[in-house]
């Protein structure tokens, strides 16, 4: 009967064993995609403060420079879940990726901007006409930098196509308006005020208060085809996201250290940085003026419906 009673014991352990369980065992990692950037850092606030873990989700964070590479990921297959921003997704959709969104991420707002076209310090560029002919730096063609700024150059009587623009992450936009190698770069935080900090940059204007007075800078996103696989974990993600987006709407002070660990700045420079406020949804109304504008400025060739790349 000892015998028996330790067989029976041995196996009760190994069915409890969180390592044994057949759940965790079955259940593949939900592979996600973030950058640095303080608007698209949930998934960075959610993996430290256990928000995923407390949901159920094994979740494997890979970092990429811009949004465009996890687009490229998710489209792929080399990951599950990313976050990007909207016009550039869009741009994806239309030409054929099977993209879908599933939560909004962080928010632009104009009364507290988080983006910036700035210019060096002793440059002598006071107006968008003095873009005329100049190197502006934004992250990808096509994305919502191109979209701002080229939203504020037409709405402050400057012509677009005169301006010649160049792909260069966020992290490096600081550098390449102190080498010579842009004279105007899209900035966002917290490489933002870093750049305004160390005296490399000054702002010249906020472009993308000529989109909208608030939209969603960052959106959660997958494949088609994984979220019809996986409705109820793309259900139980966002639900954490939004978990996270509360939490982290009222408590700067324990992200600060978390964004400046993630992006390799000083904590004190992401302490005085505007911080980028988070959605508790995927409106469709933040989501449209960004849709708009892309097709106005034939950043996509025909109109899009907010409501018809937004998971059912």
């Amino acid at each position: 009967m000892r015998a028996q009673l330790a067989g029976v014991l041995v196996s009760l352990v190994l069915l409890v064993s969180p390592a044994g369980t057949p759940s965790a065992a079955a259940e593949p990692p939900l592979r996600l995609g973030v950058t640095a950037s303080d608007a698209f850092a949930e998934g960075y606030y959610a993996q430290e403060m256990g928000f995923f873990k407390k949901a159920g989700l094994n979740v494997e964070i890979t970092r990429f420079t811009t949004g465009a590479a996890i687009a490229t990921g998710v489209s792929s297959g080399a990951i599950d879940v990313g976050v990007s921003n909207v016009a550039f997704l869009a741009r994806q959709i239309e030409h054929g990726a099977p993209l879908v969104f599933i939560a909004g991420g962080g928010l632009y707002s104009s009364r507290a901007p988080i983006s910036a076209l700035c210019i060096a310090k002793n440059a002598h560029i006071a107006t968008a006409k003095d873009l005329e002919g100049k190197t502006l730096a934004i992250t990808a063609i096509g994305d919502q930098t191109q979209i701002g700024v080229s939203a504020w150059l037409e709405k402050n009587n400057a012509d677009p196509s005169k301006v010649r623009l160049i792909q260069i992450p966020f992290a490096d936009m600081g550098a390449a308006i102190q080498s010579g190698l842009a004279d105007a770069a899209m900035m966002t935080e917290p490489w933002l005020s870093a750049a305004l900090h160390n005296g490399s940059a000054r702002i010249l204007a906020k472009p993308y208060d000529a989109v909208a007075p608030e939209f969603l800078i960052g959106v959660w996103f997958t494949s088609t085809s994984w979220y019809a696989k996986n409705m109820t974990t793309a259900k139980r993600f966002a639900s954490v996201i939004y978990e996270t987006a509360r939490w982290a709407n009222a408590h700067h002070d324990q992200t600060a250290p978390m964004l400046a660990t993630f992006a390799r700045l000083d904590v004190q420079t992401i302490r005085a940085a505007t911080r980028a406020p988070y959605s508790t949804s995927l409106a469709p109304a933040l989501i449209q003026p960004q849709l708009d504008w892309a097709y106005k400025i034939r950043a996509i060739d025909g109109p899009l419906n907010a409501n018809d790349i937004i998971a059912k």
